[in-house]
């Protein structure tokens, strides 16, 4: 099973091919940059390189998988109209993946123990795109609350409301609401906040993945990006 999946969702831009046996990942490649507004330009350089890295014809590929958002209205658009043409030229099936899991996942991905995950990305506005999470080592997701559009308080009462033992924060919201979620932020269930690290299309394969076997497969019509505010900026 090779999945070939995009992130372009942030000012970070990313191309990875994955292949799974029933045992795990077999073997993985990606390339990453930090491209602000520059994905268009980059992304196809960037597929055309991991393809010819990992030798790989596109007919080769069984799964296309992006991440649909909430992020810049920009970048998701290009991501998505990129992996739903191959996947209609191609006629293969097609996984979009929540930008805010993508992030989640990145934290087991580096190695850490399964935990909860509060993922908050700025956007914009003064407003937050916030989801929470549980991962287990093997990258199966439970979700705790789904991805949503919020201000800083109202993220403040969602984690309350879940009285949550322990729990990590991913992204950048963390950072640029730090005043209104400083509360949040020292309460001893908090574990440690990242609001540096970017999604990943590696992680965006994985939860693809999973979607896969559990039969969650789109099309090139079905797969749409996910915005979450009418009015958008990016």
């Amino acid at each position: 099973m090779i999945i070939l999946a995009l992130d372009t969702s942030t000012h970070g831009c990313s191309v990875a091919v994955l292949e799974f046996n029933p045992a795990g990942i077999i073997s993985n490649r990606e390339v990453f940059e930090i491209t602000p507004r520059k994905h268009t330009e980059r992304i196809f350089p960037m597929l055309d390189q991991i393809l010819n890295d990992c030798r790989l014809q596109r007919e080769s590929i069984d799964i296309i998988a992006f991440a649909n958002g909430p992020g810049a209205f920009t970048g998701i658009r290009i991501a998505a109209g990129i992996a739903k043409a191959m996947a209609f030229a191609l006629d293969k099936p097609l996984i979009s993946i929540s930008t805010l899991a993508t992030l989640g996942q990145g934290y087991v991905h580096e190695g850490n123990a399964p935990a909860t995950v509060i993922v908050a990305n700025d956007a914009r506005m003064n407003e937050i795109y916030a989801a929470a999470y549980h991962f287990e080592e093997n990258g199966v997701m439970t979700t705790i609350f789904s991805d949503c559009l919020c201000s800083a308080q109202e993220l403040v009462d969602k984690v309350i409301s879940e009285r949550l033992a322990s729990w990590y924060g991913m992204g950048s919201a963390w950072e640029e609401f730090k005043h209104p979620l400083q509360d949040l932020i020292a309460d001893k269930a908090c574990r440690g906040i990242n609001a540096e690290t970017l999604p990943h299309a590696r992680d965006v394969a994985i939860l693809a993945y999973h979607k896969y076997k559990n039969g969650q497969l789109e099309t090139a019509v079905s797969a749409l990006p996910a915005y979450l505010r009418n009015k958008v900026t990016g």
